[in-house]
C-alpha cells in the first residue's frame, strides 16, 4: 500500500514552489541514480464561493527525452554516413567530369617540336571545353607558323652567311696560289672589301631585327616634317638616279613624330629598291599625305612591278622574288627592316604593285 501522504510530502518538498501567475517551465530532478525531467505548469484561479486555488501540475517527460536523444544519435550517424557517401559520389563525379580535361592534358604533354601540326578541336569534347580546344588550336597554328619561319630563317642565315664567307676564302685562296700583279691584288682586295661590307650589313640588319623582336630597340621620337625628310633622302640618291636617268620628285607637306634615324633607314630601303627596279628614263615619286590620325609616306615607281603571287611574301626575311637576282649585292632583309621599323612606331607598311607598271610602298605611321 502506497502512502500518498508521504509521496505528496516528498513532492511538496522537492518540486519548486508554485507561482501565483501562470508559468510553464522545465525542471530536472536528480537524486542518486534517478534522473528525471518534468514540465511544470502552475496557475491561480478562484472557484465558486470565492475560494482561491493555487494549482501546480508536473508531467514526467523523461521517456520523451530519451527518445529525442536516441533520435539525435541516429541522426548523427546518418549524417556522418551521408557525408561519406556523398563525398565518394562527388569525388567520382568530379573524376568523371575532369576526364576530358585529363585527356587534353595528355595530348598537350605529348606535343613536341615535330608534332606542332596536332590539333585538339578535331576530336569531340564537352561543350565547356570546345572553346579551350579551339583557342589552343589557334595558338598551335601561330606557333607552327612561327616555328617554320624560324627554321626557314635559320636556314637562310646559314645560306646567306656561307656565300660571302666562301667568296672571301675563294678570293684569298686563288690570290695566294701564285704570284699576282699589283693590279690583280688590288682587284682581289676590292672584292674582299665588297664581300666584307655585305657581310657587315647583313649582320647589322640581323642584330637590328633581333633587338626589335625582343623589344630592345629604343625609339627616339621627335617632330619631323615630310618635306625635310624627303629632301634629305633625295640628296643621298641624286647621283644614283642620274646615273640611271631616273627622275626623283616629292610632294606633300605633313608634320609628325617619329624616330628620324629609323625613318630614314626605312625610306632609304624603299627608295633604293625603287631605283634598282626602275628602268632608264623612269620616275620615282615620294609622296606624303595625312589620313585621320596617321601619316602616309609613299615611295612609288613606274618600274617592272611585282607579280601578285609574290606580294604576301616580300616582307619576309631573306625573301627574294628572283632568287638569282643580284644575290651578291643585296641581303634580302631590306623590306623586312621596313616592316619592323613601321611596327616599332605602331604602324604598318603596305605594298601595291602591277607587273610592268610599277610598285607603291606606303609607310602608315601614327601622327
Amino acid at each position: 500500500m502506497i502512502d500518498f501522504a508521504l509521496v505528496a510530502q516528498r513532492q511538496h518538498n522537492v518540486f519548486p514552489p508554485p507561482s501565483r501567475d501562470f508559468t510553464y517551465r522545465s525542471w530536472r530532478y536528480h537524486q542518486g541514480e534517478i534522473r528525471e525531467k518534468y514540465l511544470i505548469a502552475s496557475t491561480n484561479f478562484i472557484l465558486k464561493g470565492n475560494q482561491p486555488w493555487l494549482v501546480q501540475a508536473a508531467l514526467n517527460v523523461s521517456r520523451n527525452n530519451e527518445i529525442i536523444e536516441d533520435y539525435w544519435q541516429r541522426m548523427q550517424i546518418a549524417v556522418a554516413l551521408s557525408i561519406v557517401v556523398f563525398s565518394a559520389i562527388g569525388y567520382w563525379l568530379a573524376r568523371r567530369g575532369l576526364l576530358p580535361l585529363r585527356k587534353i592534358s595528355r595530348e598537350i604533354e605529348a606535343i613536341d617540336a615535330e608534332d606542332l601540326h596536332t590539333r585538339l578541336a578535331t576530336r569531340h569534347w564537352p561543350h565547356e571545353l570546345n572553346t579551350l580546344a579551339t583557342s589552343f588550336d589557334r595558338m598551335m597554328t601561330r606557333l607552327e607558323a612561327s616555328f617554320k619561319q624560324l627554321s626557314r630563317f635559320s636556314s637562310d642565315i646559314a645560306h646567306e652567311l656561307r656565300s660571302p664567307i666562301n667568296n672571301l676564302i675563294s678570293a684569298a685562296s686563288v690570290t695566294q696560289s701564285k704570284d699576282r700583279s699589283p693590279q690583280e691584288y688590288r682587284e682581289t682586295l676590292a672584292e674582299i672589301i665588297e664581300e666584307g661590307e655585305r657581310l657587315s650589313r647583313m649582320i647589322s640588319s640581323m642584330l637590328f631585327l633581333a633587338r626589335a623582336d625582343n623589344s630592345r630597340e629604343p625609339l627616339h621620337r621627335e617632330p619631323l616634317n615630310s618635306v625635310t625628310e624627303f629632301e634629305r633622302l633625295m640628296g643621298y640618291y641624286d647621283i644614283l638616279a642620274e646615273e640611271k636617268n631616273i627622275r626623283l620628285t616629292c610632294e606633300g607637306d605633313v608634320s609628325f613624330h617619329a624616330d628620324a634615324l629609323h625613318l630614314q633607314r626605312a625610306l632609304s630601303n624603299l627608295l633604293s629598291n625603287a631605283i634598282r627596279h626602275t628602268g632608264s628614263g623612269g620616275a620615282v615619286y615620294l609622296k606624303a599625305s595625312r589620313e585621320n590620325d596617321t601619316v602616309l609616306l609613299a615611295v612609288q615607281d613606274n618600274g617592272e612591278g611585282i607579280s601578285p603571287e609574290y606580294l604576301p611574301y616580300i616582307f619576309d626575311r631573306f625573301y627574294r622574288v628572283d632568287a638569282a637576282r643580284s644575290r651578291a649585292e643585296h641581303t634580302g632583309l631590306g623590306l623586312a627592316l621596313v616592316k619592323t621599323i613601321a611596327e616599332l612606331h605602331g604602324g604598318r607598311v603596305k605594298a601595291e604593285s602591277t607587273p610592268g607598271q610599277g610598285s607603291c610602298f606606303t609607310l602608315i605611321l601614327p601622327l
